[in-house]
């Protein structure tokens, strides 16, 4: 009897060890399920991060072109600006040059009229 009293006591041991086994079993099961919802979570979000990569550095890509397009643009427009400029600002220069010849011919003009005045008289 005493045998089967050790042997009941060890079975008894064994089932309770195996019960706290089972629930270590069971938190481990939830934490493995907890662990694989969150890796699918991050590969879902690495999935969506390249997607957004991609479709931003397409948009900022166009932006650029445009951009460098724009650049040309009004490089085009500085430079009629330019050409106008200094076509406006070569116009007193022209008027000045015409009025001192102008002036240039007259003076040139009085003092031959003045010599031959000069001639005709004496």
């Amino acid at each position: 009897m005493n045998e089967q009293k050790l042997l009941e006591h060890k079975i008894d041991t064994l089932v309770a060890g195996n019960e706290k086994v089972e629930k270590r079993m069971e938190k481990i099961e939830k934490v493995n399920e907890a662990v694989l919802k969150i890796s699918m979570s991050v590969e879902l979000m690495a999935q969506q991060i390249k997607e957004m990569n991609i479709r931003y550095n397409d948009h900022i890509q166009r932006l650029y072109e445009k951009i460098e397009k724009q650049g040309e643009s009004n490089a085009k427009t500085i430079e009629a600006q330019s050409k106008r400029i200094d076509e406006l600002e070569k116009k007193p220069a022209k008027r000045w040059e015409t009025v001192s010849a102008q002036v240039i011919g007259i003076i040139i003009a009085a003092v031959i009229g003045f010599v031959l005045a000069s001639i005709g008289l004496k």
